[in-house]
C-alpha cells in the first residue's frame, strides 16, 4: 500500500539518467495511465503556445503534428514501461487488470519569452489512484523550465520537448520514492 504523500519537485532537480529498477526489486504490480492528461481547452489543441506580456497565444503557422495531451500521454507511457518500476504499464481502458491509475492534467506547455530569451514551460500534475480502495494514495506537481535555443517556434517545439524529457524523468524518480 501506498501511503499518500503531497509533493512539489522544481526543475532545478535534474535527474541525470532515467532509474531502472532491478528485476528482483520490480512491484508485481500494474499501472493503468489514463486516457491523456487533462488540460484547458487552448492546451488541447495542436496549436503551438506562446506567452509574451502575460497573454497567451498560438503561432499562427507552426503545429503539433498531434495534441500536446496526446504527445505527453505516449511520452509518460513509454517512459514507465521502460523503467521496470511495474510489471506492466497499460493504457487507460485496457482489459488488463490494473492495480493502479496514473491521472495527470497538464496546466503548463507553452513558449514563454522573458526579455530577449525565451523558454519551454511544462508544468504537470499527478494523481496515482488505488482501484481497489478508489482513492488518491500520492499526488505531485511536476515542472520544467528549459532555455530556447532560438527564439521561434522552432525553439519553442525544441524547449518544449526536452521540457516534457525531464518532467517524464522526473515522473519516473517520484514513482521510484514511492512505497508500494
Amino acid at each position: 500500500t501506498i501511503s499518500y504523500k503531497e509533493q512539489k519537485i522544481s526543475a532545478k532537480a535534474t535527474p541525470q539518467a532515467t532509474p531502472q529498477a532491478t528485476p528482483q526489486a520490480t512491484p508485481q504490480v500494474i499501472v493503468e495511465f489514463c486516457s491523456k492528461p487533462k488540460s484547458t481547452k487552448e492546451i488541447m489543441s495542436e496549436d503551438i503556445l506562446y506567452m509574451k506580456d502575460g497573454s497567451v497565444n498560438p503561432y499562427a503557422y507552426s503545429r503539433w503534428s498531434d495534441t500536446p495531451n496526446k504527445l505527453l500521454q505516449n511520452l509518460f507511457l513509454s517512459a514507465i514501461e521502460k523503467s521496470g518500476l511495474f510489471r506492466a504499464a497499460v493504457p487507460f481502458g485496457s482489459r488488463a487488470r490494473s492495480d493502479f491509475l496514473l491521472e495527470s492534467t497538464v496546466e503548463e506547455f507553452y513558449q514563454t519569452f522573458e526579455g530577449d530569451e525565451a523558454y519551454g514551460r511544462v508544468k504537470v500534475r499527478f494523481y496515482l489512484i488505488d482501484i481497489k480502495r478508489r482513492e488518491v494514495v500520492a499526488a505531485c506537481e511536476l515542472s520544467s523550465f528549459k532555455k530556447a535555443p532560438t527564439l521561434d517556434a522552432k525553439g519553442g517545439v525544441s524547449a518544449l520537448s526536452d521540457a516534457s524529457k525531464e518532467v517524464a524523468l522526473k515522473l519516473l524518480k517520484w514513482l521510484f520514492g514511492l512505497k508500494y
